[in-house]
């Protein structure tokens, strides 16, 4: 037996999943964990979508409605039962915590707000595959509609709840700040207007000062980082702002 991340590889069974199309989401910050997930899953039959961290893992959930999530609890930006609950309030696809958190609450928790199953790290591939056959064989189908939600290079917009991830972290926004990177995002790639930004910032009265304009709109660039998918909002001279997609 060897030790990968924090799963314990042994030789699996050679029973097959019940079903080997089934689109597994794996919630999980770990990269390396991911990645063996994707290699272990993938080798199982399964199709496996990773995301790094709660809201976009809600996102991949909403473009590509999921037959089942792995969902890790110590999430960097929402807390995973939150998550839990959260994808529990719009689908009734299994959900199998897997976690290193052993706090017995946080495992009722987790359950209360949703969960079918909860696996604690480390955990053997054996196990893990017979966990997911049981669970699939509950079912589950999309029961409400999409939300809003909008994904641009690593960033990741949420709406309703009025909330923002770049590159797994959460951005600590104003209103004002998040009113505007949500135009941006709408509106990606095309002119966002000097006039669109006043009714933005100042819905119910007179415009400000094209000072106060460039305050925010630099609090947010500043916000928002760099990286190589990450998004940037770019002036456009005597017009206005635009998001431009990462190349």
């Amino acid at each position: 037996m060897r030790v990968v991340g924090t799963i314990s590889v042994v030789r699996a069974d050679s029973s097959p999943a019940p079903d080997r199309t089934a689109a597994v989401l794996v919630i999980d910050d770990d990269v390396a964990l991911g990645r063996t997930l994707t290699t272990v899953l993938g080798a199982s039959g399964y199709r496996v979508t990773v995301a790094s961290c709660g809201l976009e893992g809600l996102y991949a959930a909403e473009a590509s409605p999921p037959d089942l999530v792995l969902l890790d609890l110590g999430l960097g930006d929402l807390d995973g039962i939150e998550v839990c609950r959260r994808l529990r309030s719009r689908w009734v696809c299994p959900i199998v915590v897997v976690s290193g958190d052993v706090d017995e609450r946080r495992k009722i928790a987790a359950l209360d707000a949703g969960a079918n199953d909860y696996v604690t790290k480390p955990f053997s591939v054996p196990e893990l595959l017979a966990r997911l056959r049981a669970a699939l064989r509950s079912g589950g189908d999309v029961v409400v509609p999409r939300r809003d939600f909008m994904k641009v290079g690593d960033l990741v917009v949420d709406i309703e709840a009025h909330a923002a991830v770049a590159g797994g972290a959460l951005l600590a926004l104003t209103r004002i700040e998040f009113a505007l990177l949500a135009a941006f995002a709408r509106s990606v790639g095309e002119l966002v207007t000097h006039e669109a930004i006043d009714g933005v910032i100042w819905p119910h009265g007179p415009a400000g000062s094209p000072g106060a304009v460039r305050v925010h709109i630099a609090n947010l660039r500043r916000k928002l980082g760099t990286g190589p998918e990450r998004p940037r909002i770019v002036s456009v001279p005597g017009l206005g702002y635009r998001l431009t997609i990462p190349d």
